[in-house]
């Protein structure tokens, strides 16, 4: 899972080792708008704790890059 850093609700979730979802406070200010939700859905959560291999945060410049 990528997303961007500045918006990181499911980094800082997985990062935080409690296994739950947690809010990512802050402006949420990204290029990457549609990423930019800041609370990850728990149903999602479920799903993608499974499912994916990594969850990385990333700079808005790599995802100008791409």
């Amino acid at each position: 899972m990528v997303e961007p850093e500045k918006a990181a609700c499911l980094y800082s979730s997985i990062k935080s080792g409690d296994g739950r979802p947690h809010n990512f406070p802050g402006e949420l200010d990204t290029i990457m708008a549609g990423l930019a939700c800041g609370e990850p859905s728990p149903i999602a959560w479920d799903v993608l704790t499974e499912a994916a291999d990594c969850f990385i945060a990333v700079p808005d410049y790599i995802a100008a890059e791409g």
